[in-house]
Parts: C-alpha cells; structure tokens; sequence
C-alpha cells in the first residue's frame, strides 16, 4: 500500500536559488553540497517556532526512508570560513539532526544580513501553519531590514509596510496591524497564539505601557485559571442567578467600538471593562 502524502512546510525553488537564469540551476548536483550540521547555526533571531511535535516526527520518518529531499539555504558566516549561517530550513535540519544524519544538502548563497533576514522571511511565510506571533516578528524584522536598504516605495512607514506584505497581497495597514503584536508582553502575545486573547484585543493592548499590560494579563490569568465571572472576580462569591441576556442600546455604546467587530467582539470587550473597573474598585 502506497504511503499517505505528508504535508511539510518546504521553500519554493525560488527562495533556495534566487532569480538566477534557468540554465544556471538547471544541475542541482553543482550546486548542491553535503554541509556538516555541525558547521551550521541558526539563525539569530529567528521567529518560527522548531517544535518536536507530531508533524516533526513524521518528517523525521520520511528523512530516514529518502533523506532530505530539498536543500536547506545557507550562507557563509563573515570571517568564519566553514562555517555557516541557516536561511531557510530549520525544521529540516532539526529532522535531520533527531534521523541521525550527520551532514544535509544544501545551497550557500551570498547575501548581506538584510538580504539573509528576508530571505528568511519569505521563505518561512510559506509555511501552511504560522502563528500570531510568528507572522507579527517575522513582518517586523523584514521591515526592519528593507528600511536599511533603502528599499521604501515612499518616505514613510506604511510605504515600507506596503513592500512588507504585497508579495503575499497583505496590505500595508495590514502589515502595520500585525507588527502591533510585537509590543505585547511576551506573556499576552502567548495567550494570542494560544487564542485566548482575539487578534484585535492584543492589538489595543500593545498600546499600553508594560505595567498596564501585566495588570491586564493578571486579570486574564485568573479568569482563565478559575473560570470566574466578572462578579466572582470582585468578591469571590458564585454569582447569583441572572437572566441569560441583557440587552444594551446600541446608539449608547456603538461609538466606543470599530465597524469591523462583530458582537462576539463587543461582549469581550464590554466583559474587560467591566473586569477592569472591579478591579478599580477593589483597589479603593
């Protein structure tokens, strides 16, 4: 019986060979080398996540039956010669490394440090599965590497940001939206990846300086620890019954939240606030 297709998360030719023309990557076999996995770091910095998980085995299995099929990405390191810095590749070279190989094929390709940074980016964002926080860093530090190179469609941040995210058709508030992540404590982007706390919230609350943020996360740990209602927060108490709906008017409260959340939005955010002025009021 024939095996099960795997899904893995594999770089596009593209991203192992540049733009070179056809007939210079058309022999792999110049091109590919045998690198110890010794002589390879990672990559500093890198947002996605290398986990031992399920799928890992699984290409860890197919690594032992017909070795790495695709090439990692790698570039020299400056002043190191044998040495090597990882681009594009991490979850095969940690499959390879848990197959006990000893050496994995690879493409060296010369590049500067913003070059490398988005070349990683890039060939990561392919990935099928990308967490909040993986998206929200890997956005900022190829930002970050474009402003260094100059390459800004105009003199501004949404300009950067347009360059960011259009290979991937992500617009530039998009973008912007994302990176906001990346102010959270590390503690409330977790409970974003975890999907405890919606994309939009963390967003409002990357606004806040790292006291309101961590008074915040202590309120969203005890909730989600205990289960507690708003009014079993304040006094420890089982709430008293109630009726299963209240309603409120939406001309008294519609300004207060964007067109674009939807009620399941609203009432979380009516629920934080009204968490958050228990808590004010305990503190008196």
């Amino acid at each position: 019986m024939p095996k099960q297709r795997q899904e893995y998360d594999l770089a596009p030719v593209t991203d192992l060979f540049g733009s070179e023309p056809d007939d210079q990557i058309a022999d792999l076999s110049k091109m590919v080398q045998e690198i110890p996995l010794g002589d390879i770091e990672g990559f500093s910095g890198h947002p996605f996540k290398v986990l031992d998980d399920d799928e890992m085995q699984a290409l860890v299995e197919s690594i032992k039956a017909d070795g790495v099929i695709v090439p990692v990405l790698l570039r020299e390191l400056a002043g190191l010669a044998g040495k090597y810095q990882l681009i594009s590749g991490h979850r095969r070279r940690r499959a390879a490394e848990l197959a006990g190989l000893t050496t994995i094929p690879a493409i060296v390709r010369e590049m500067s440090d913003d070059e490398a940074t988005i070349a990683m980016v890039d060939s990561n964002l392919q990935r099928v599965r990308i967490l909040p926080s993986e998206r929200a860093w890997a956005y900022r530090m190829k930002l970050e590497a474009m402003s260094h190179q100059g390459r800004k469609l105009r003199d501004s941040v949404s300009g950067s940001a347009a360059s960011v995210g259009g290979a991937d058709g992500v617009s530039d508030r998009t973008v912007q939206r994302w990176i906001r992540l990346t102010y959270l404590i590390p503690e409330l982007l977790q409970l974003v990846d975890d999907g405890k706390l919606k994309f939009e919230h963390g967003i409002r609350h990357s606004y806040g300086d790292e006291n309101e943020q961590r008074e915040f996360y202590e309120r969203k740990k005890l909730c989600l620890e205990k289960g507690l209602s708003v009014v079993g927060m304040q006094d420890g108490t089982k709430p008293r019954t109630r009726p299963k709906a209240y309603r409120i008017s939406y001309d008294r409260v519609g300004r207060f939240f964007h067109e674009t959340f939807n009620l399941e939005d609203i009432e979380e955010i009516i629920e934080q606030a009204l968490e958050a002025w228990f808590a004010r009021e305990d503190a008196l």
